[in-house]
C-alpha cells in the first residue's frame, strides 16, 4: 500500500510541474479554493449527525485533470473527534455560472474511535462531489457531498461551501 501511495504522489508531482499550453480553456480559472461547514455522520445518518464540521480545499486544474488538496475536521468536538487530509484527482464541468466537480483519492484520517474513544490514525479513500453556483465570476456558493472510507472509522457528510477562484 505504501508503494502505491508513493507512486501516486510522484505522479501528482510530475503532473504539477508539466507545462500547460495557453488554450481557449485557459481564460477560465485554473485554481479555486473552498471553505465550508456542514454535518457529518459516522453511521451514514442512521442516527443524528455527530457534529458540525469544516473543510478547506485547494483545487487546481492541469490540462484536463483536476487535483484537490483538502483538510476537514470537527468544529464542536463531540465524540468521535475526526480529522482528515486528502489528496484527490478528478474532473470538473464548468461555465461562467456553475461549477460541478468530483474527486477521489487517498486520505489520512486520525481521531477518536466512536465505540471506545481510543485514538487512531489510518489511510483510507476520500470522495467529494461539489455543486457550486457562481453568481459572480470568481465567487460561488454551493454544496459539497463527501465520504471517507477506511478500515477503522468511516464518515459521510454534506457541507455548504463558499468558492473563490483565481480570475485572470
Amino acid at each position: 500500500m505504501k508503494d502505491v501511495i508513493f507512486l501516486f504522489l510522484v505522479f501528482i508531482g510530475i503532473s504539477a510541474k508539466a507545462q500547460v499550453k495557453d488554450t481557449a480553456e485557459s481564460k477560465y480559472s485554473k485554481d479555486w479554493s473552498d471553505i465550508g461547514v456542514g454535518n457529518a455522520s459516522t453511521n451514514f445518518f442512521k442516527t443524528k449527525p455527530n457534529d458540525a464540521n469544516f473543510v478547506l480545499n485547494y483545487n487546481r486544474a492541469i490540462d484536463k485533470m483536476c487535483f484537490q488538496l483538502g483538510i476537514n475536521g470537527n468544529i464542536l468536538t463531540t465524540t468521535p473527534y475526526l480529522s482528515t487530509i486528502n489528496l484527490d484527482i478528478g474532473d470538473r464541468l464548468f461555465s461562467r455560472y456553475y461549477l460541478l466537480s468530483g474527486f477521489i483519492g487517498p486520505a489520512y484520517m486520525w481521531g477518536d474511535k466512536t465505540e471506545s474513544g481510543n485514538r487512531f490514525s489510518t489511510i483510507g479513500i476520500n470522495a467529494t462531489i461539489q455543486i457550486i453556483g457562481k453568481p459572480l465570476k470568481d465567487f460561488g456558493i454551493g454544496y459539497e457531498f463527501y465520504s471517507n472510507w477506511n478500515s477503522i472509522q468511516s464518515d459521510v457528510g454534506i457541507r455548504i461551501v463558499l468558492s473563490i477562484s483565481s480570475g485572470k
